[in-house]
């Protein structure tokens, strides 16, 4: 009952100044807004890189030579070699150029990828049209490719263009190749948010690209480990096995692309953390300001705490019904920011037309902190409320 009475008077103190209520609520509401929405853009953020590095082929080895250590380079007998390897479950040669496409009267910066059939085992590579290189089109060197959906719509403002014909500058002058596919390649969300900065892909068989640039060496080998081997151990069995048979030693190194894509994961969350560190600023503001309300509450209701006291409330009561009177008002505020800063997530992402659920948990906790904050801000105005004697406060 005693409880009732004081939920029931906070209630009516807040209900009693609503100008005020509101618009203190609203300053919590804004600072939890936006910690919610910079905390779920840095989590969006976070999500969509992995995705686009596990597409990129970053989260298994790469194999190449040590150029630091010789001059020796990778073959098509290394890989074989390390496809025969009980450490690796696949393997596709890759050979990469930095080039120019000439298509329908445009002249685009590309990286020209030069990679096997079931490629897609380990670089995701999506068909949307078309169809992904068969084993044919690798053992013929056939002057087909792959380009992905970024860059159809960059040069014919559509997604199929199979059968179109591009030209690559391979070797001293163009080639031209017959798209075979077209693919949701990874790096369409890096290329999308960094336009002008990263080229658009082109894939073509690695075998075409040896023939047309006069190369018969790799670039390197990208290996998917088996799945019970850790990527470090298996990196090293590789290496010493390709060794072993080569007869010398510090001739190949094998790189842990995992740990790259932890290292820009990492960096990614500490720049969340600190945005999100700085929204939070604005939560501390708002907890002046409920101080602020506060006092001005205590110098309004002096007569009526006065009185309270004088008919026997003690300073317990009185502590506690305005720390519970400052916390539904942080509640209250923090709901509301809660609610619209998932609702700018939701609307952001239906634009962008991804489908990642809102960090519930997220905003569930700026909603707790933002009551933590109020409860403290308050505390003090709450103890001088507490502390008035009766006679003093009858007095004004």
């Amino acid at each position: 009952m005693v409880r009732m009475n004081l939920f029931r008077n906070a209630l009516r103190s807040l209900s009693g100044k609503r100008l005020r209520t509101l618009l203190t609520a609203t300053g919590i509401g804004i600072g939890v807004c936006s910690v919610v929405v910079i905390g779920s853009i840095g989590n969006l953020g976070k999500q969509l890189l992995l995705n686009e590095l596990e597409g990129l082929g970053v989260g298994g080895l790469t194999i190449s030579a040590d150029t630091s250590k010789t001059s020796k380079k990778l073959y098509t007998d290394h890989l074989e070699l390390v496809r025969r390897s009980s450490a690796v479950e696949s393997a596709i040669p890759i050979m990469v150029e930095y080039t120019w496409c000439n298509s329908a009267g445009g002249m685009e910066a590309c990286v020209v990828w030069g990679i096997d059939s079931g490629s897609d085992q380990i670089i995701s590579l999506s068909p949307l049209h078309g169809s992904l290189f068969s084993r044919g089109d690798i053992r013929a060197g056939d002057s087909v490719c792959l380009v992905d959906e970024a860059f159809a719509r960059l040069i014919y403002k559509r997604d199929n263009i199979v059968g179109k014909q591009i030209s690559l500058m391979l070797g001293s002058s163009f080639e031209t190749f017959t798209v075979a596919g077209v693919v949701e390649s990874g790096g369409n969300l890096l290329q999308g948010l960094l336009d002008g900065y990263i080229p658009t892909f082109v894939y073509i068989p690695y075998t075409t690209m040896q023939r047309l640039s006069g190369r018969t060496n790799l670039d390197s080998i990208a290996v998917m480990v088996t799945p019970d081997l850790d990527a470090d151990t298996a990196g090293q069995q590789i290496i010493s096995e390709m060794e072993r048979a080569a007869g010398e030693e510090d001739l190949f190194k094998a790189e842990n692309m995992a740990r790259y894509k932890d290292q820009l994961t990492g960096i990614f969350g500490i720049v969340s953390g600190v945005l999100s560190t700085i929204a939070s600023i604005s939560l501390l503001v708002a907890g002046l300001s409920i101080m602020t309300v506060m006092f001005s509450s205590v110098t309004e209701r002096r007569r009526e705490i006065g009185i309270r006291k004088a008919i026997g409330a003690g300073r317990g009561d009185i502590l506690r019904e305005f720390l519970l009177e400052a916390i539904l008002l942080s509640l209250l505020g923090g709901g509301l920011g809660a609610a619209l800063g998932i609702g700018v997530f939701w609307g952001g992402t239906l634009l962008l037309g991804i489908s990642i659920p809102p960090d519930w948990g997220l905003a569930g906790g700026c909603v707790l902190f933002a009551a933590a904050v109020g409860g403290i801000f308050s505390l003090l105005p709450a103890r001088k409320a507490a502390s008035l004697p009766p006679a003093e406060a009858l007095r004004e």
